[in-house]
């Protein structure tokens, strides 16, 4: 069984589970209370379904960092994202004029720059790949004394960490991070000064340069922002509910 997932399966999922989103979202306001109302039996169980299939593709992406194979964790990061997306906008019941709806817009953004990165983006990263770069043209021997000095220390550091490894093909997984910490983040500051030194993020555009970063920074403001409704609806009602009657499942009604 293969576990590649080409652009094309990759749009088609993506178009489906947005097609499917805008039917639900359809029949739902055809509907009256109690199916629309989002705190529902109904609208909480899919609630609770959705997030845990975005936090299941969230881990996904990560485990790759874990030795895991990447194109397997790639694929499962992709269709868990679009079942938990329609899911968590079904809980919404079509009204999207509230604070918690925001989220929806984050997961929108992630999949926009998820679809770039796979599409027109990998086309400009395949060609800046196959480019020569000067940075290091005969007349910096500065530059070359510099980078010289940044590997030999990245050797250092990493035979402190797994005397096995080549820095030439050396990544740092997650498994470094926990085991030694403060040598993965030596060792990744080093990472970080040797691409300064390289001009890497300057030598292409700011999409290629940024995206994965912007990526990474809306998934975690996502993450956050879920927990925190979680938190919130769940023991927090009363401030939720803001002087309505809470009918939804929770632990507590505190209020600020």
């Amino acid at each position: 069984m293969t576990h590649n997932l080409s652009n094309r399966k990759l749009l088609t999922g993506i178009a489906v589970s947005l097609c499917t989103t805008v039917t639900v979202v359809a029949v739902l306001l055809a509907f009256e209370e109690p199916w629309t109302r989002p705190g529902s039996t109904v609208g909480q169980s899919v609630a609770i379904v959705g997030a845990s299939l975005l936090a299941l593709s969230a881990f996904s992406a990560m485990f790759k960092r874990v030795g895991t194979p990447a194109r397997r964790n790639f694929t499962r990061h992709i269709w868990l994202a679009c079942i938990g997306f329609v899911l968590v906008t079904a809980h919404t019941g079509g009204n999207f004029l509230t604070r918690p709806a925001l989220l929806l817009l984050a997961l929108l953004a992630l999949m926009g720059l998820g679809v770039w990165a796979r599409t027109s983006g990998a086309q400009q990263m395949a060609a800046t790949f196959g480019s020569t770069s000067g940075a290091l043209s005969a007349s910096e021997p500065d530059l070359r004394e510099q980078l010289k000095s940044r590997i030999e220390r990245k050797r250092s550091v990493l035979a402190r960490m797994d005397s096995s490894a080549s820095e030439a093909t050396f990544s740092l997984v997650l498994g470094h991070w926990f085991n030694s910490p403060a040598v993965a983040f030596a060792y990744h500051r080093l990472v970080r000064e040797e691409r300064v030194l390289l001009g890497t993020d300057q030598s292409v555009g700011m999409a290629q340069a940024y995206w994965r970063r912007l990526h990474r920074i809306i998934a975690v403001a996502f993450i956050v922002g879920l927990l925190v409704h979680i938190v919130l609806v769940t023991f927090f009602a009363g401030y939720v509910a803001e002087g309505r009657a809470i009918y939804w499942w929770h632990l507590a009604a505190w209020d600020f």
